[in-house]
Formats: C-alpha cells, structure tokens, sequence
C-alpha cells in the first residue's frame, strides 16, 4: 500500500465488504447481511462511524463507533462505543490501526461525545497508551444454580414482544449515576440482534425489566441477566427479581446465572447475598471523557451490564 492510506467512512454499500473482513478477522465470531445492518445501521441514535482503509482488493482495515446515548446522573449526553477493531494480517504493524483510533478519538473530541470501550486483552495495553482511561475490570459475576431447590417469587413477570415507555419511566427512576440510557427506543433496538434470542420481562405493570438470554457452552448451559433494573432500585424488589432468574435459569437446565455488576454498585448487597461472586477478569472497560469535569467519572460507580456488550 504506497504512501499514507486514506480513511472513509463505510456505507451500506460495502457490507459485503465489511462481512467478508470480518470473517477473515474474527472467523470465529459469526456474521451476516442482518447482523451488520443491524449493529452499524439501524440504531435509532443514528448511523455508526464505520472506518475503513481500502486496497484494490477490498477493505483491509476498520473501527466502528456506534451511538449511545449515555447518562451522567440526571443529564442524558451524546456519547459512542468502539467496536470491530480489526486489519488483515498482511497489512499489520503499518500503524493503521494507530491511524483509525487518533481519526475516532479526534471525531468523537469534536462531537464533545462520553466514549467507553471494552477491548479483548490483546488490545488494553494500546488503549492506555492512547490516552484512555482506566475505569474498572469487567464486572462479572457469577451464582450457583440450585436445580433442587425451590426459591419461590412474589411479582408477576409479563414476557414482552417489545417495550414501551413503562420501560423509560423505570430506567429514570434509577438511582444510578453514570450508564447506557436504557429508554424504550435503545431497548428495542439492543434486543432485536438478529440470530439471537431474548427473553424480556416486565415486573407487574411498571415495577422492572428483565431481559435473559439462554447460552450453551459445551455441556454447560448458563442464563445471562442482560438486564436487571427496578423502580428505584428497591433491594426487596431486585431480590423477587433475582428470584425469578434463578426460577428461570431452573426450568431452563442452566447450571449458572452470570451477569455484569460494577463493585460499589447500590444494587451489590442484594446480589452478593444471593450468592452471586465476582470474577476477577484480566480485561478492563475503559472511557473517553467528553468535557474535562467528565475525569471525575473515573470514581464514580458505572452501571454496565451484559447487554452493554455485543456478545451478549
């Protein structure tokens, strides 16, 4: 590739091309026509920044940065997620990726947008370089499955086909400071992933929402808690709630409830004495403040959970 390579901005004109870089990145990460569509392309905050460099032959490189609207006590900002951080192997060690990540921090520098990431362990130790900050580990937790025990509920659970602004009105009554502002419309959107199953709950008529997700790993079968949220965070209420996963994750064969609680969490009391544990992974999140006061944010508890990941 002579001289400094040129980036663009991919449209869905090159989706073939992206998938097709996908699959020679990530061939074990499965990928489709929906898939990209709906990850880069019909989010209702607005179209990804999908960054490529090209050859002849097709893209060689890309990053993405997907909107997120995201809340900082009871402000809702402008901010992104990095995603698909990736170059053939052929055109590694050239900076490229160096190049695409100073072109994101920049755009989203202008745009005064609230940034996080969550790299593989591969790629932490660039993003420090690069000037990110440090936030936490992945907060991951897990509990122990009982298939013999019986742990009744008190709550009705309602599944939903989609969900409405009973939906908005409990994500605002959460006491959280910082996290993914979790209205109706970004709800919706997250848990239409195409080949992918949710199973999405509201607690009585207005109390909370539960979305689970069923995996299978091997001979293991584990219920994922994508979401847990309550009408003020009420500990008895979270508690019912956690009770139902667990109902759920039993009647489902599943051995293990997994789910992401940052430490300091106002909810962590109800989950520690569930039984959930915290797993003490060598993978970070990371965040790029949008104004100087967001430095700050740094000792601030942020509420994350597995759906803020795409694996989930």
């Amino acid at each position: 590739m002579a001289g400094k390579p040129t980036i663009e901005m991919a449209t869905r004109a090159d989706i073939d091309q992206i998938i097709a870089l996908r699959q020679a990145c990530m061939p074990h990460v499965p990928t489709s026509k929906s898939l990209i569509e709906w990850q880069f392309f019909k989010n209702p905050l607005g179209t990804s920044n999908v960054y490529v460099i090209r050859s002849s032959a097709g893209l060689v490189s890309m990053i993405a940065t997907l909107p997120r609207n995201i809340r900082v006590r009871d402000e809702v900002r402008k901010g992104r997620t990095m995603v698909d951080i990736m170059t053939l192997p052929d055109y590694r060690g050239q900076g490229l990726a160096h190049q695409h990540g100073f072109r994101c921090w920049q755009d989203m520098t202008d745009a005064e947008e609230l940034a996080y990431i969550l790299p593989n362990q591969h790629s932490q130790k660039s993003f420090r370089r690069a000037g990110w900050t440090e936030l936490s580990r992945v907060p991951l937790r897990l509990a122990k499955v009982d298939q013999s025990a019986s742990r009744p509920f008190s709550h009705t659970y309602q599944k939903l086909e989609s969900f409405d602004s009973r939906a908005t009105d409990i994500w605002d009554s959460c006491p959280f400071p910082v996290g993914v502002h979790r209205n109706a419309a970004y709800l919706n959107w997250r848990y239409s992933k195409p080949d992918s199953v949710y199973n999405c709950f509201m607690i009585g008529d207005d109390q909370g929402v539960v979305v689970l997700k069923l995996f299978s790993e091997g001979s293991k079968r584990l219920a994922h808690i994508c979401e847990l949220f309550v009408t003020d965070s009420q500990p008895a209420l979270v508690e019912d709630a956690l009770l139902f996963c667990h109902d759920f994750a039993t009647r489902s064969s599943a051995k293990t409830l997994t789910c992401w609680l940052s430490e300091g969490h106002v909810d962590e009391p109800v989950y520690t004495a569930f039984g959930f544990k915290i797993q003490h992974l060598e993978r970070f999140i990371f965040f790029k403040p949008a104004i100087a006061s967001d430095k700050t944010l740094k000792d601030i508890t942020w509420h994350f959970s597995q759906g803020d990941s795409d694996v989930y």
